[in-house]
């Protein structure tokens, strides 16, 4: 069991690894906005309006729709935009409370289309946010940025 456990421990920490019902959430290296930003379908700065909420999918939080000055990358009209689902806290899930947020994240394109965000994998901002942050969400916006490959 514990080099079962190590070996666990071992592969984690080699793919920054994103919860599991084990150890919960660990996020060995926490990545930059930049990269978080660049792996990303989608960024946008939105108001995030109500408690945790769980629902047959999954719990998520009630958000105001992203207006289009607001969104910074990616198109996700196709997605559930009145919702963002997370995790449970222990399984890398974010913790929000009501406010505005830049948010980054996935959509589910294949399932339920519904827009994810996870504490190892995504950019969770409270406003305001920094000037640097800014600058990078700008250059989002204008699709200059470079991001690492």
């Amino acid at each position: 069991m514990f080099s079962l456990l190590v070996g666990f421990v071992f592969a984690c920490v080699l793919e920054s690894c994103e919860g599991g019902d084990v150890l919960g959430c660990v996020c060995t290296v926490k990545p930059t906005n930049l990269e978080l930003g660049c792996k990303s379908d989608f960024i946008f700065k939105t108001q995030v309006i109500s408690g945790l909420k769980n629902d047959s999918i999954g719990l998520y939080y009630d958000i105001k729709k992203p207006s289009y000055g607001n969104t910074y990358k990616a198109d996700v009209s196709k997605a559930n935009e009145n919702k963002i689902y997370t995790a449970a806290i222990n399984s890398c899930g974010v913790r929000l409370t009501k406010g505005t947020y830049v948010l980054s994240g996935s959509v589910d394109y294949k399932r339920n289309k519904n827009m994810n965000i996870g504490e190892c994998s995504s950019w969770v901002e409270r406003v305001p946010i920094s000037k640097e942050s800014n600058m990078l969400l700008n250059k989002f916006k204008q699709e200059t940025v470079a991001c690492p490959v």
